[in-house]
């Protein structure tokens, strides 16, 4: 009775559910290759492939974390992101250039800035998409308040 009841629900879902099926839970099968000697020329069917292609294991994986290559690469990747979350993560000197401080195109929450206000603090309003903002002594918006000229408040 229930399914014959929510019929019109269970068909409008089917699509939904065949494509998560399709691309999320497919491709898992196609990891059983890290445990064989897979040799993708056997056939023209990659299923055919999978299917004749002999079962070693774990000898792939031995021999990767044997490989000096392999630990070059996860070393390089290692330095790279640390390296990274170095130089590109904000620093607590940039806290004071926050959202309260900065939103947007304009200083503050509704005013709009005119030259000198984005002079007067260049670390902080000379390039709003960087955040280099520690040589930024004044960098709220109520150094703005007195070059507004929109009239806002």
């Amino acid at each position: 009775m229930r399914f014959r009841r929510d019929r019109v629900l269970l068909l409008m879902t089917l699509p939904a559910v065949l494509l998560v099926l399709l691309f999320n839970y497919v491709p898992i099968l196609g990891n059983i290759v890290a445990f064989q000697e897979y040799d993708p020329y056997i056939s023209d069917n990659g299923v055919v492939s999978i299917l004749h292609s002999p079962w070693v294991g774990l000898e792939n994986f031995q021999r990767i974390f044997e490989d000096s290559a392999f630990w070059n690469a996860v070393r390089n990747t290692l330095v790279l992101f640390f390296l990274q979350l170095i130089l590109y993560f904000p620093s607590p000197s940039c806290s004071r250039c926050s959202s309260t401080a900065w939103s947007g195109p304009g200083c503050g929450r509704s005013r709009r800035p005119s030259s000198t206000c984005r002079t007067s603090s260049p670390g902080c309003w000379s390039s709003p998409s960087s955040s280099s903002c520690s040589a930024a002594p004044d960098c709220s918006p109520r150094s703005c308040a007195s070059t507004d000229t929109t009239g806002s408040v």
